[in-house]
């Protein structure tokens, strides 16, 4: 009985280190980015319209979620577009990240800056995104919405468009039904 104790308490203790130390274990970065940390890198992922994943030049990965913006999501009416809108614009390119914050999945939110212009600013003006006003008062972007409404481009073109977190919604009340 106490090998089989001896025996467990081991391969725990090696797990423990294994997942503490080894990088493949743990996808956390190593440095901690802090709020208003400015990152630079090169975007190697679109994950969908307002999503990227960048590649910093010491080989860090971070997932950046855009700040003040909410895209259809994949399957949503625009969602394809807004994440083709979003590749177009930065995949492949080097970024600059302020960050400004961190959201519960530990994705950094961040306003995405390429060759001088705001991508996130960029997808609402181009209709391909909502001002995110439950978590941004901004008043640059709220006035892009509705100026991009005013015009109905993008996805104000469909008199029914869904917002994202309606949309969220819906399938979380849905898949509760079941």
């Amino acid at each position: 009985m106490k090998r089989l104790i001896l025996i467990l308490f081991l391969l725990g203790a090696v797990a423990y280190v294994y997942q503490t130390h080894h990088p493949a274990a743990n996808p956390t970065p190593s440095k901690q980015v802090k709020k208003h940390q400015v990152l630079q890198g090169r975007v190697v992922g679109i994950k969908d319209g307002d999503t990227i994943e960048l590649l910093t030049p010491d080989k860090e990965t971070h997932n950046i979620r855009l700040a003040h913006v909410d895209t259809p999501e994949r399957g949503q009416a625009f969602g394809k577009r807004a994440k083709e809108f979003t590749s177009d614009f930065c995949y492949q390119q080097r970024v600059s990240v302020t960050v400004t914050n961190k959201d519960r999945y530990q994705r950094l939110i961040g306003v995405v800056t390429v060759k001088g212009e705001e991508l996130n600013l960029a997808i609402i003006k181009a209709g391909y995104g909502w001002h995110y006003k439950q978590y941004s008062k901004s008043n640059i972007h709220a006035a892009a919405e509705t100026n991009a409404r005013n015009k109905k481009l993008g996805l104000w073109s469909d008199k029914r468009a869904v917002a994202p977190w309606d949309y969220r919604a819906q399938k979380r009340a849905a898949s509760n039904k079941k």
